[in-house]
């Protein structure tokens, strides 16, 4: 779907600039709005979108443009014509650990990782979920955001329970608060 204006009428969760400086706006309902030279465009369930409910969007070293939702998981695009979208799904069938994703960032190899409303953490790696949880030392709250430092360490930062930190080269993650 075209917009003619920047007037959209839904509540904008995030704004994401990707590398080919497209701006694209994650809203409640509204689905996934794009900015780019031509104008906008609004992308939807319809259009192959797990959900019209977006909380977040990051890219990938591909370009691939990531979307967590309140309720449906991920969806990964891969591409964007004429005709529509090219979206794997990934949710609770595909190893994700909760369906409710709250932050997505592109981590130090370039991989997607994302973080869930119950604590739940974890990464995709050539569509292999890795998924990280209080067997981890994580609290079973929800995750707000996600950070790497040049020393190889991960920061988790919590709803109400701090923040957390352990080190991105250890093969098994164990967070300490």
């Amino acid at each position: 779907t075209n917009i003619d204006s920047a007037y959209i009428t839904t509540k904008c969760n995030h704004i994401f600039e990707d590398s080919q400086n497209r701006m694209w706006m994650s809203t409640n309902g509204g689905g996934l709005v794009m900015k780019d030279t031509t104008g906008f465009r609004v992308f939807m369930k319809e259009d192959g979108l797990p959900s019209n409910w977006i909380k977040t969007c990051a890219e990938d070293t591909l370009g691939n443009i990531w979307v967590g939702t309140y309720a449906d998981g991920l969806g990964r695009i891969n591409s964007i014509d004429s005709l529509g979208l090219d979206v794997d799904v990934f949710q609770r069938r595909q190893g994700l650990p909760d369906v409710f994703i709250t932050t997505l960032i592109k981590g130090p190899s370039g991989e997607i990782w994302f973080a869930t409303k119950k604590g739940g953490l974890g990464f995709i790696d050539n569509n292999e979920i890795v998924s990280y949880n209080e067997t981890n030392g994580l609290p079973n709250v929800a995750i707000r955001s996600i950070a790497f430092d040049n020393l190889k360490n991960v920061w988790i930062g919590t709803a109400g329970e701090g923040v957390f930190v352990a080190s991105y080269t250890d093969s098994n993650l164990q967070f300490e608060s």
